[in-house]
This record gives structure tokens, sequence and C-alpha cells, in this order.
């Protein structure tokens, strides 16, 4: 996609929509959560590129009592989408929303017990969100990153 203010229109004009033309697929996130820490102290996570929150949602559902997850994306209208309908049906106070960009992460050094970002790693420098997830998870955390193939990516509307 062109530069930063073409994608930040785009996303503008699709969020509210974005959710319902999108196939989400719940079963990564059971794949993630065998990896994650199964004492009961809270699992740190933060989903980047949250987008609408479509698996932001499922992890706070499997998660729930034992998650502190911070939802992050660079677009306030996609941040907006996604938290309208967590903050409805998961009144946690474990959830937070920040706006930032997956390319220059503000968190502190081994924050995260999971950094995951489902299908926006495209948009990313990659060289600059590998560096900044691999400070910003604890030693021994996860980083899932879930996207489509181009071939997957031509077959959606």
């Amino acid at each position: 996609m062109g530069n930063i203010q073409d994608m930040q229109h785009h996303f503008e004009r699709v969020a509210s929509v974005y959710a319902q033309v999108r196939h989400t697929d719940p079963g990564v996130i059971e794949a993630i959560i065998t990896h994650l820490p199964r004492d009961n102290r809270l699992v740190n996570v933060a989903d980047l590129g949250c987008g609408p929150g479509r698996y932001s949602e499922i992890i706070v559902a499997r998660l729930d009592s034992n998650l502190r997850l911070l939802c992050c994306d660079n677009s306030g209208a996609m941040l907006a989408e996604c938290c309208r309908p967590m903050s409805r049906k998961f009144p946690s106070k474990h959830i937070r929303y920040c706006l930032a960009n997956a390319n220059d992460l503000p968190f502190a050094d081994g924050c995260f017990n999971a950094v995951t970002t489902f299908n926006a790693v495209h948009h990313f420098d990659l060289d600059c969100f590998i560096a900044g997830a691999a400070r910003i998870l604890c030693r021994d955390g996860l980083l899932s990153i879930c996207t489509r193939t181009p071939e997957q990516n031509a077959r959606i509307v």
C-alpha cells in the first residue's frame, strides 16, 4: 500500500466494515494459548495491528481472568472499532488500548509474555517490528505472526 497517509485514509474508510468482510481463524488462538504460561499469574499480551479486534476478542474470551491484553493499532479508526465491542463484551480492567506504530513500540523492555499480530505484518517494516518485538518480549516470550499468502488475499473481497 502507498505511503503512510494513504494507508491511514484507507483504514479510516474501511474500519467500520472491516471485521465483517475478513475471515477470522479462531484455531490460531488455540495454538498460541498452548504456548503461554499455565499458572495463575497474569499473562501480558500485546496484539499489534489489532484492527477492529477480531483476534483480540478471541484471546480475551479464552484467557479473560489471567490476561492483561494491550490492543495496539496505528489507525485510530481501527482502534475505536476494537474498543467498542470489547468494552461491552469484556468489561475487564485487564484490557487496554494504545495508538502505536508497530515499527516503533513505546513499551518497556521485557514486559510481554506474548506479542501477536494477525494479518497486519505486511504493513510493518519487518526489521523494525522484529527488533521491537524481541525487545518488549520477556525471556522465553512468544512472538506469533499470522498472515495470509498473496494468493489468499487475492481471493478476499
